[in-house]
Order: C-alpha cells, then sequence, then structure tokens
C-alpha cells in the first residue's frame, strides 16, 4: 500500500516516486482508452432532431460496418499469405523490426 511522506515522496514497495510525478501520470492517463465528450453544439428550433440523430446513428454505424469489412480483409489476406503479406511503410525503413518480428515464435527464431 503507498504510503504517503512529508518530503513529497510516495514510497511503494520499496520505491520512492515523486507524488507530482504520481500525480501527473495519473491525470494524463485519464482519457486513455476513452473517448473525449463531444463538442458543445449550438441548438436552433428549424431543426428536427430526432432526423439528425437518425442520421449520426446510421452514419456511424456504416463507418462501423466499413472498418469491420476492412479489419477482416486484413485478417483473411493475413491468413491466406502470412504476416509479412501486408506491412506499413514505416516497417520497409531501414532498423524496422516488424519482419523479423513476423518470422519469430514465441521470441525464437522459427
Amino acid at each position: 500500500t503507498p504510503s504517503s511522506s512529508r518530503d513529497g515522496y510516495i514510497v511503494q514497495s520499496g520505491r520512492r516516486v515523486s507524488s507530482n510525478l504520481l500525480r501527473h501520470h495519473t491525470v494524463r492517463r485519464g482519457w486513455a482508452g476513452t473517448a473525449r465528450p463531444p463538442a458543445p453544439q449550438q441548438l436552433d428550433l428549424f431543426t428536427d432532431y430526432e432526423v439528425w440523430y437518425k442520421q449520426q446513428q446510421a452514419e456511424k454505424a456504416a463507418l462501423t460496418k466499413e472498418r469491420r469489412i476492412q479489419q477482416e480483409t486484413l485478417l483473411n489476406i493475413k491468413g491466406k499469405y502470412g504476416k509479412n503479406s501486408i506491412l506499413r511503410g514505416l516497417n520497409l525503413a531501414e532498423g524496422a523490426t516488424a519482419i523479423l518480428r513476423n518470422q519469430q515464435i514465441g521470441r525464437h527464431k522459427a
């Protein structure tokens, strides 16, 4: 269990960690993995918001479906032709390790 001390450090499992660093890390990770709240929107009396909401939901569903189809296609290609069949441009740069890692099994040479 972390215990606080007077000099601004927290001792946890035998290590001294600055409480400012820990607080900063916690605050920065607050948004990690979560969607940001929607931006404020100006409402008016002339817009039918039920239709607008249905359109937004339909667009969101279409994007989700398209993304799923893309992911399934990539997985099918990689399954048929191997992991190195589809790579990003950075994976071909000098010093890149993706191709080597894809050829390993459990971090050992295959």
